[in-house]
């Protein structure tokens, strides 16, 4: 190997660790631009299909969902058997409101790691976005018993028992994903709150009265790559 390669390689490497640096560090932007510099130039330190997993990852989180896709893509074809690129793939699919595709992802996830709780969790989102409660709930039990420190699961876990009524095990589940520092913890209090005034209008139109000025359903934009009703799946 000559100077300039391994010049190249080292410069590579360093790239690929100031990115994942930086994707721990939540700066995704710059996660996103190491990694696929790295990836770029070629890596000898590092597993090319977790550096694409990874730069998928970031592109998610910043909106770039084409390119989380292909970057997972990318992953699957160099490592068939990587469960995290799986799940990233059907967390960028869901967000392109690819609900069928996601799913198999997920399921490919789990059969690939039973005890990986990540495909859990965006499983039961993919099923909140689908209104079928019941299954969520059954998943994301699963995802909270596997890891009890996963906030997101505890989260959506809140949604799906609110989406059933049971709005004090909600607020539980809400609780703890709030102490374990789940940032996107008001869009989904605010969400269970629309659905309690709209449970509470729709009984006072059973008994006669008026459903005027609430949304016809309030869980309907949930799977939204929209700021406004964009879940954090991972």
């Amino acid at each position: 190997m000559g100077f300039f390669q391994r010049f190249n390689n080292n410069s590579s490497d360093a790239h690929a660790k100031r990115g994942l640096q930086a994707s721990e560090a939540d700066d995704y932007h710059t996660a996103a631009q190491e990694l696929a510099q790295a990836l770029e130039a070629g890596v000898t330190r590092y597993d090319a299909a977790e550096l694409y997993t990874a730069l998928g990852k970031a592109y998610e989180r910043i909106n770039q969902l084409e390119r989380s896709v292909m970057s997972c893509r990318k992953a699957i074809e160099l490592k068939p058997g990587y469960c995290p690129a799986w799940n990233n793939l059907g967390i960028a699919l869901q967000y392109q409101g690819n609900l069928d595709e996601a799913e198999r992802c997920y399921e490919r996830a789990i059969a690939l790691k039973p005890d990986y709780a990540s495909p859990y969790t965006g499983l039961g989102a993919v099923y909140i976005a689908r209104q079928d409660a019941a299954r969520a709930i059954e998943v994301l039990r699963k995802a909270v018993k596997l890891n009890p420190q996963l906030a997101v699961a505890h989260s959506n876990l809140a949604v799906a028992l609110s989406m059933q009524g049971d709005y004090a095990a909600a607020a539980q589940e809400l609780q703890a994903a709030i102490s374990m520092g789940y940032k996107d913890w008001r869009k989904v209090s605010d969400r269970i709150e629309a659905l309690k005034a709209w449970e509470e209008v729709r009984v006072r139109f059973e008994s006669g009265g008026t459903s005027a000025g609430v949304a016809a359903d309030p869980w309907q934009d949930v799977s939204s790559t929209g700021d406004s009703g964009r879940f954090n799946l991972n």
